[in-house]
C-alpha cells in the first residue's frame, strides 16, 4: 500500500516537473513581437504589439527558407544560440529555435569565425535554399536574437503576397571579404571602399501645369552594405517648370564612410 502511494506521489511530482519544463514564460502570451515567415516568397515580416493590443508591421526581412522542409504552423521560440553548429559541419550566428530542428540563423559560415561566410549562400537570400531553417542576413538574425524574447510567436505560412511591407531588395556584395556585408560589428571586418549605388529613371517627364513635381520619385540610393540612403540624396537642377524643354538633373549622395556617388538624368518639361 505504501509502495502504491509512493508511486502515485512520484507520478504527480513528475507531471508537475514536466509542466514546469514546457511552460512558456508569462510574457509569451503578451509578447512584444509576432514574426511571420512567408516560405513561398522567402520574406519575414515582424509585427509589433501596439498599445491597444493590435499588431503593426514594422520590419521586413529577406530570408531563405527550405520550402516544404520548413513546416507550416504557429510556434513559439524556445532557445537562443550565439553560435550554433548546423548540418554538414558549418556554423550559424545568432540562432533562435522556432520548433524542433528549425531555427532562424545567419547564412552559414565554414568555421566558427565571422570571416568565413559562404558567399554563394548569401547571394541566395530571397530564394528557397535552406534545409528547413529560416536563413537571414547577419544583421536581421541578430535583430531577432537581440529584440525578440523567448516565447515570441512565429507563424510560418504561404502566400504569393510577400507581406504588407513588401519584399526587401537584396543586399549587394560587390567585393568578397569573408564577412556578411550587413555585419558592421565583428572584429577584423574590413571597410570596403565601394561607392554607393544610385538608381534613376532614364527620363523624368514633368508638366508645365504641375509645379508639385517630385524629383525623388523612382530614385533610390543604397550604400555598399545595403542600407537605403535615399533620404541623404542632394539634387541639383536648372529646371524652369514654365518653359518646355530638356533639363539635366544631378543626384549625389555620401554614405557614412565618406564614399560619394553622383549620377544624372534628363527631365523633360512638356
Amino acid at each position: 500500500m505504501k509502495t502504491k502511494k509512493l508511486i502515485n506521489y512520484l507520478l504527480i511530482f513528475a507531471i508537475l516537473i514536466s509542466s514546469l519544463m514546457f511552460t512558456l514564460p508569462a510574457s509569451a502570451a503578451t509578447g512584444e513581437y509576432h514574426i511571420k515567415v512567408n516560405r513561398l516568397t522567402n520574406t519575414v515580416t515582424v509585427y509589433k504589439r501596439q498599445a491597444d493590443g493590435s499588431f503593426k508591421p514594422v520590419k521586413a526581412m529577406l530570408c531563405s527558407s527550405g520550402g516544404n522542409l520548413t513546416p507550416l504552423g504557429t510556434y513559439r521560440t524556445t532557445v537562443k544560440y550565439r553560435w550554433r553548429q548546423l548540418l554538414y559541419n558549418v556554423w550559424g550566428q545568432y540562432s533562435t529555435r522556432i520548433v524542433g530542428q528549425i531555427l532562424f540563423h545567419s547564412i552559414p559560415y565554414y568555421r566558427l569565425n565571422a570571416g568565413t561566410l559562404m558567399k554563394g549562400q548569401f547571394e541566395k537570400l530571397g530564394s528557397t535554399a535552406s534545409h528547413g531553417c529560416v536563413r537571414l542576413s547577419a544583421a536581421d538574425t541578430k535583430w531577432i536574437y537581440d529584440n525578440c524574447s523567448l516565447g515570441t510567436k512565429v507563424t510560418i505560412y504561404e502566400s504569393k503576397n510577400p507581406g504588407p511591407l513588401g519584399k526587401p531588395e537584396p543586399t549587394p556584395y560587390p567585393t568578397y571579404t569573408g564577412f556578411d556585408p550587413t555585419d558592421t560589428w565583428s572584429p577584423g571586418r574590413p571597410i570596403i571602399k565601394t561607392d554607393p549605388v544610385i538608381t534613376l529613371p532614364k527620363k523624368i517627364t514633368l508638366s508645365a501645369k504641375d509645379t508639385s513635381y517630385d524629383l525623388l520619385k523612382g530614385v533610390k540610393a543604397v550604400s555598399y552594405d545595403g542600407k537605403d540612403i535615399t533620404d541623404d540624396i542632394e539634387i541639383e537642377d536648372d529646371i524652369d517648370i514654365e518653359t518646355p524643354g530638356n533639363y539635366t538633373v544631378t543626384y549625389s549622395v555620401t554614405d557614412k564612410y565618406g564614399h560619394t556617388a553622383a549620377k544624372s538624368t534628363t527631365a523633360v518639361i512638356e
